[in-house]
């Protein structure tokens, strides 16, 4: 994203930050957005207002500002810039760095940065938002029927942060077991819905 992290939302640098998200916008949607630059920058003084009155007039990082405006755009109909925004604007999902060979499309998610979003901190929500998310990056396997992989990062640790405190170690892997099984069901759920032929491999970048 355009802005830097724990940016100081005040008065004086709001236009900044509106220009900058209005931006980022346009730049990661592209055609895929039905609206003029004129509701873009709307969107991102709204999206500006929700921080001050809800984050302190911090703003967190640089993913949770995409997050909102891709929320604010999937509320608008505009559900393709939406996904969009989170696959390319968020920095939660991106193409694997491996060599493969063949044309199976392969992604990682990193879990961890789910979790460093205080919003999403607490077991249901973090399920939702990962179903969101998966929602956001399914149209990645279209062209494979797909097939592909998804690869999971920081399962365990996430797994820490949802049930919070001091938990013992077989608890924490059992809720790593749900958090893989949530995906691979959500995965399945789309595949029916997508008509693809199979579902993404899931995969524990962790083990």
């Amino acid at each position: 994203m355009i802005l830097a992290p724990d940016w100081d939302i005040s008065s004086e640098d709001d236009s900044l930050m509106v220009a900058g998200l209005t931006e980022e916008i346009l730049a990661v949607c592209g055609d895929s957005i039905q609206m003029s630059d004129e509701q873009v920058a709307d969107l991102a003084h709204a999206v500006a207002d929700y921080i001050r009155l809800e984050c302190g007039d911090r703003l967190s990082d640089n993913g949770s500002l995409a997050m909102l405006a891709s929320r604010a755009l999937a509320s608008l109909g505009a559900r393709q810039a939406a996904r969009r925004l989170v696959i390319h604007g968020t920095g939660l999902v991106r193409p694997s760095e491996w060599e493969v060979t063949g044309e199976e499309a392969v992604w990682v998610l990193d879990l961890r940065q789910i979790t460093l979003r205080q919003e999403v901190q607490l077991e249901l929500v973090f399920f939702q938002c990962l179903r969101f998310i998966l929602d956001s990056l399914a149209e990645v396997w279209d062209s494979t029927g797909g097939a592909g992989i998804l690869g999971l990062r920081h399962v365990s640790s996430t797994a820490k942060v949802i049930l919070g405190g001091k938990k013992s170690p077989a608890e924490v892997e059992t809720m790593g077991t749900e958090v893989k099984k949530a995906v691979r069901e959500s995965l399945e759920q789309i595949r029916q819905a997508r008509k693809w032929m199979t579902s993404p491999y899931v995969m524990d970048l962790d083990i």
